[in-house]
């Protein structure tokens, strides 16, 4: 009486007949170039544009970090206290 064995672990399954339905590789735009979806009219921009780079010998401008959406304005000087 012999019984079939299951496979060993070590062998690799067969591999599926036939190519899965793939469209074209879907590609990145380039970092110069704007999303390719255009905002709807009343919907608010999603990022500020980078502001310019300072003139050689100026001082780099801080920049600074909005408040998420839904998040009360930071007030400068002022520490939050968990609790």
């Amino acid at each position: 009486m012999s019984v079939n064995a299951p496979p060993s672990r070590g062998t690799p399954s067969p591999a599926p007949v036939g190519d899965p339905e793939q469209g074209p590789p879907v590609q990145d735009p380039a970092p110069g170039e704007p999303p390719r979806r255009d905002p709807d009219p009343g919907e608010p921009a999603r990022r500020d544009p980078p502001p310019p780079p300072p003139a050689p010998g100026e001082p780099t401008p801080e920049i600074e970090d909005p408040p998420a959406p839904g998040q009360p304005p930071k007030d400068p000087g002022v520490i939050a206290i968990a609790g």
